[in-house]
């Protein structure tokens, strides 16, 4: 073997030791981000609402928007380990029917309650906007006070929606 045999040889090894090497530390630097990030999330994020002010939820509230980035932030360390390019965020909504955790592949909005218990979740969850308008129109009717249509009230509250999406500075899902 030439001494230029040789030298490519030592030459190849060690760029691919290097390589691997580099590789590795990219992977650690990655599962620490994604840990980190939840860690922001928790400890930050849900501690100030969408306006940057301390938050004076009780507990009770708390502990489902924690569950929320939770969920999320464990999908995104999961998906980091295991170097596939799905991500999720938790998009801080509090209007009916709207998605609390998005992810980046299709179809993939999710809505999540943590409530008392099961039956009260099953609740919270099942709520749509025809029903929170019929008790929007009765209690207008019972207090003899007008009352505006299915249509204007469901875009009132997608407006909501887009005020809180803007303040968040998230994308909003279309009017539908």
């Amino acid at each position: 073997m030439t001494a230029f045999e040789k030298g490519y040889r030592s030459f190849f090894s060690t760029a691919v030791a290097n390589r691997a090497a580099s590789s590795g530390v990219d992977y650690v630097r990655g599962v620490e981000k994604a840990i980190a990030d939840l860690d922001h999330l928790i400890n930050v994020e849900l501690r100030f609402n969408i306006d940057g002010k301390v938050t004076g939820a009780s507990a009770e509230t708390l502990k489902g928007e924690a569950a929320e980035y939770w969920h999320s932030g464990t999908h995104n360390i999961d998906a980091t380990v295991k170097d596939v390019s799905s991500r999720t965020r938790v998009l801080r909504s509090r209007v009916t029917g709207s998605v609390d955790v998005k992810g980046n592949w299709r179809d993939s909005d999710f809505g999540l309650k943590y409530i008392v218990n099961g039956e009260k979740t099953a609740k919270a969850q099942s709520q749509t906007y025809g029903g929170k308008y019929d008790k929007y129109k009765n209690r207008n009717i019972n207090k003899g006070r007008q009352f505006i249509s299915y249509d204007e009230y469901y875009k009132e509250q997608y407006g909501k929606y887009l005020r809180e999406c803007t303040k968040s500075n998230t994308e909003p899902l279309p009017f539908e």
